[in-house]
């Protein structure tokens, strides 16, 4: 009977005594997360909050004729201000206003993808250039502050328009249109 306790006293004993198992020295490294994605949305929603804002203001403060005089001003620095090295941020459509504003390139296929979108409130384009550089847009859907001046405007607004931009074609939109995109280009480190 001695014998038969001193044995699972003994592999008991032992099994208690050894060491922990070294880790690995070489753990499998977990896949670096990939900013850009993150990075292009937030800069692309916070352009547009503010374009928006300043134009909803402008029209609040001066109407219409005010207001595309900020958009000339304001739509531009805003693009610029939301850019910075290894980010790109701007505005394009197919019926431009500012003809800087065409869609080309990815953009032009952005658009085109954004344009067969069955939820345009939450639909966005990603893709990876050949250059390595994220590409990424969100639809301008026309809402009722963007009427004023993008659906079928007054004389007045008419007038003004051909004045600041004599090849506009960026009127006759109707409520829930899809205007353009708004984009960013963001590099990526090698």
């Amino acid at each position: 009977m001695r014998r038969t306790l001193l044995a699972p006293c003994l592999l008991t004993t032992l099994a208690c005594s050894r060491e922990a198992p070294a880790p690995a020295e070489h753990a499998a490294a977990e896949p670096a997360v990939d900013p850009a994605p993150g990075l292009a949305r937030e800069a692309v929603g916070r352009f547009k909050r503010e374009l928006k804002g300043a134009l909803t203001a402008a029209l609040t403060e001066g109407g219409p004729i005010h207001a595309l005089t900020v958009c000339q001003r304001e739509a531009p620095r805003l693009a610029t201000a939301a850019s910075r090295p290894g980010l790109a941020i701007g505005r394009a459509t197919l019926r431009p206003r500012n003809p800087d504003n065409l869609a080309t390139g990815w953009k032009l296929d952005a658009y085109h993808a954004l344009e067969q979108a069955t939820d345009r409130a939450t639909a966005t384009y990603t893709a990876e250039l050949p250059s390595g550089a994220l590409a990424y847009a969100e639809p301008l859907v026309i809402d009722a502050v963007c009427l004023t001046c993008h659906g079928s405007v007054g004389s007045d607004v008419a007038a003004a328009l051909r004045e600041r931009y004599p090849d506009d074609r960026a009127t006759g939109y109707a409520l829930g249109d899809l205007r353009g995109i708004a984009w960013a280009e963001v590099s990526r480190a090698p």
